[in-house]
């Protein structure tokens, strides 16, 4: 499971080099395309949360400790621990002013102190998603956990086009966009491969751990992809992007499942 995991996660993160093909051909982005990401990328992360992770969590807790109650303590303490851990990495990006590195497109001035905090701020969202899918493989429900990967991999193809057109207006060029956007899916393999050694070591880990990834995308959709929906011109448009990437998760889920 530990192979399928690294591979699994390998291939969720390059697909944020997919994202950068949209570069070939255009040097902005418009507003109506990144509210659609937007909206895709949360309602993706959303049934991934709760029926990749936290669900398989409860069932795996249940199983280990033979009681409903302690499964429900064990998650919920994992989902909780994740949002104190973004939380405490999110203020210090805010101290930074590199919170949201989309809004670094108003930023023409680049060094490379802001490339750094560039490049953190991208890892730190990326994260989650990296670690949510190995600790789905080290769950050892092939099924679930392939559609968990692929989720966040859909979900990762718009999010590499928003970094690469961020990296263009601060002044770097085509290649060295995409390049950034390679990386930023290269940490997702690293937090897969932490999510499922610490898992393995302990069956117990394992209903915490799932709980834990959960916490972190949830954290993530709330505190950075949700607000950007008041500055939507379009809610409609944004909240239709929103319900196709819950549909289509819901049916990755599903019918793979």
């Amino acid at each position: 499971m530990i192979m399928y995991g690294v591979i699994g996660s390998i291939a969720a993160g390059l697909a944020t080099t997919l994202g950068c093909i949209p570069l070939l051909f255009f040097d902005k982005i418009s507003k109506k395309i990144y509210d659609a990401t937007v909206g895709f990328a949360s309602g993706v992360m959303l049934v991934a949360s709760f029926f990749s992770l936290i669900k398989p969590g409860l069932n795996e807790g249940l199983g280990i400790f033979d009681s409903k109650p302690m499964s429900f303590f064990v998650v919920i303490c994992g989902l909780i621990s994740s949002c104190f851990v973004i939380k405490y990495l999110s203020e210090y990006l805010e101290r930074k002013n590199l919170h949201n590195y989309t809004n670094l497109a108003n930023d023409s001035k680049l060094d490379s102190q802001k490339l750094i905090l560039l490049i953190i701020a991208i890892c730190i969202h990326n994260f989650p998603e990296g670690l949510a899918v190995g600790v789905g493989f080290a769950a050892e429900d092939m099924n679930n956990a392939l559609s968990l990967a692929i989720g966040i991999g859909l979900q990762n193809i718009p999010e590499g086009t928003t970094i690469a057109m961020s990296c263009l207006a601060l002044g770097m060029d085509k290649k060295k966009s995409c390049f950034i956007a390679f990386l930023s899916g290269c940490i997702e393999p690293v937090a897969s491969i932490l999510g499922l050694l610490l898992v393995n070591t302990s069956k117990y880990i394992l209903p915490f751990g799932l709980g834990f990834a959960a916490g972190a995308m949830l954290y993530v959709i709330c505190h950075e992809m949700l607000p950007e929906f008041g500055k939507s011109e379009d809610r409609d448009w944004t909240t239709k992007w929103l319900f196709l990437g819950l549909i289509i998760m819901i049916g990755l889920d599903f019918l793979i499942a």
